[in-house]
């Protein structure tokens, strides 16, 4: 190989590593990004979005578990929908939907 040609190998090799590292650089500390990535919507202000606290999860699992206990006993029978026999889908629909979940 002519050493002009194998320098410019060498040259579009070492440019390829250069632009592929650099295009996969982690976040900064504040969120954004070393490219254009910091304008990607992902990275916008979202103070005013509602999050559901975690707190209130748990006590949903927690109400959803004492639903599904206190029916420990009733009986099981295919096809059932409540209140004295349930199926799989019947008993879990039951239990969720007295916590709002559809």
């Amino acid at each position: 190989m002519k050493p002009l040609t194998q320098k410019f190998y060498q040259s579009l090799a070492l440019s390829s590593i250069i632009f592929f590292a650099t295009g996969c650089m982690p976040k900064n500390a504040d969120g954004t990004y070393n490219s254009a990535y910091s304008y990607h919507p992902y990275n916008q202000d979202q103070s005013n979005s509602y999050k559901e606290p975690y707190s209130s999860y748990s006590n949903i699992a927690n109400k959803i578990e004492k639903d599904s206990l206190s029916l420990v006993g009733t009986d099981y029978q295919y096809g059932a929908n409540g209140p004295d026999q349930y199926d799989c889908s019947s008993f879990t629909k039951y239990v969720f939907s007295k916590q709002g979940i559809t």
